[in-house]
């Protein structure tokens, strides 16, 4: 079980991958706004709705991965970055074996996500995605 502060090592290590991952993040929302805004089967209405949508959900969800970067919640913030696949294993190499098992075994990896609509889009990809998170920021243990 790892310790309620962040090591030295571990807290360098998310500064340095904090911003790529930040980004790696807008790029998927992006992305995701550019195919809804593509999809001439709907109209520029509903295109527009989707939209507003899709940007009012990942807005809570990123504030919930990245605002205030703080050595105090610093574990959680570096398991769910790890566990949403916005670094790869090079990029967090660094990390402290502790932090490395607390990541895994709080927020383990998933590779299955691309189907279930986060890259792809679609309804149940983001009610998986919307539901992990409640249930991931529920069981996560948030240093104190």
């Amino acid at each position: 079980m790892p310790r309620s502060t962040i090591a030295e090592t571990d807290w360098k290590v998310l500064r340095r991958v904090h911003p790529l991952a930040l980004e790696r993040y807008c790029e998927r929302v992006l992305a995701e706004i550019q195919r809804v805004l593509h999809n001439s089967a709907q109209s520029t209405h509903q295109r527009y709705l989707d939209i507003f949508k899709i940007i009012e959900q990942r807005d809570r969800e990123m504030a919930g991965i990245f605002d205030d970067p703080r050595r105090s919640i610093a574990l959680t913030m570096l398991a769910r970055i790890r566990s949403d696949g916005l670094l790869t294993e090079d990029e967090f190499s660094g990390l402290s074996q502790e932090m490395e098992d607390f990541a895994q075994w709080t927020h383990p990896v998933s590779s299955d996500w691309t189907h279930l609509g986060w890259v792809t889009g679609g309804a149940a990809g983001d009610e998986f995605y919307a539901s992990f998170f409640r249930e991931a920021s529920f069981f996560a243990l948030t240093p104190r």
